[in-house]
């Protein structure tokens, strides 16, 4: 399955102009409280998964503020989703506010899982994968222990090799 990350305003951009020829699902990843992202409907559209968490790698007050981090339930859903749309989509959009750091981490666990690889997410300038989201959403496809922090991703793929 290819995967693409993208920004709240390119998702917007690729569904309103029909640029997406291929059947496709979206996992949408907002702010809290703020609008939905405008997916205009597509024959190709197979389904939208919408989450609502900020980018952090814990939930806590900031500056009065609270912030809200990835949760377990959160990452199960978007281990389900990839699931059930699979089977009958050539691509997946990950799409967060700026399609940088969210989407970039949820994106990079599923290609991990499901292309073998996270390479393309964690060796490119232009993302930077939010750790939490990674570890969480690998963690939902099964992959137990993963460590805190700057994870060693070659010790992740040994796991999921066996080595």
């Amino acid at each position: 399955m290819k995967i693409i990350v993208t920004s709240r305003s390119g998702l917007e951009t690729l569904t309103e102009h029909n640029f997406i020829k291929d059947n496709f699902a979206v996992i949408s990843i907002t702010n809290p409280h703020t609008l939905s992202v405008n997916i205009k409907s597509s024959p190709n559209l197979w389904d939208v998964l919408r989450l609502e968490f900020d980018d952090e790698e814990k939930t806590e007050v900031k500056f009065g503020v609270p912030r809200i981090a990835i949760n377990a339930n959160q990452g199960y859903m978007i281990a389900e989703f990839v699931k059930n749309v699979e089977k009958h989509v050539d691509l997946l959009i990950v799409q967060c506010e700026a399609g940088m750091s969210r989407s970039a981490g949820v994106a990079a666990a599923i290609s991990l899982v499901k292309n073998g690889s996270d390479e393309e997410f964690f060796n490119n300038d232009k993302y930077f994968p939010n750790m939490k989201c990674y570890r969480t959403v690998l963690e939902s496809f099964g992959y137990s222990n993963i460590p805190e922090g700057l994870i060693d991703r070659k010790w992740v793929m040994n796991i999921k090799i066996g080595v």
